[in-house]
């Protein structure tokens, strides 16, 4: 059954963590490819954390007087 958006409830997302990360270098030595994925879904917590990693906001005015991503882009680099 396909729900059209207009009908779709918006949810409510805790704010991102900002702290209790690590370092660069800490994260890149973790890092590793997992094929064996776990068919629990996210936490709103987790979410929140994962769609602000690939979108979120992490400065107030990036170029053209936007908010700054987290991800990178062509109209949202430094000059």
């Amino acid at each position: 059954m396909i729900v059209p958006v207009t009908q779709l409830a918006a949810i409510e997302l805790p704010s991102p963590s900002e702290s209790g990360g690590c370092s660069v270098y800490e994260a890149l030595v973790r890092r590793q490819t997992t094929r064996d994925i776990a068919s629990l879904p996210l936490t709103l917590v987790q979410l929140s954390q994962l769609l602000w990693a690939a979108c979120g906001v992490n400065r107030q005015t990036g170029p053209f007087r936007a908010p700054g991503r987290t991800a990178a882009s062509a109209s949202n680099s430094k000059r």
